[in-house]
């Protein structure tokens, strides 16, 4: 079986980092730094929409498909 392992880390804004693993067959990590916040601003949002795209985009990509991502 082709594995395959990809992480980013992304400063959000002074308050907030977080770090993407994407890894196959076991699927996505998110993990926040200091912690998992309440709220984002919206700049927040945009710069982590951006960082978990792109490294999903690089999966697809690799898989030779394509991915949904839904947002609850």
């Amino acid at each position: 079986m082709k594995t395959y392992t990809e992480r980013t880390v992304t400063k959000l804004s002074d308050l907030f980092t977080v770090e993407i693993t994407v890894s196959h067959p076991d699927g996505l990590a998110v993990e926040w730094d200091p912690t998992v916040p309440n709220h984002l601003t919206p700049s927040e949002w945009k710069t982590y929409r951006c960082a978990r795209d792109d490294i999903l985009n690089r999966y697809a990509l690799w898989l030779g498909g394509s991915l949904t991502v839904v947002e609850v």
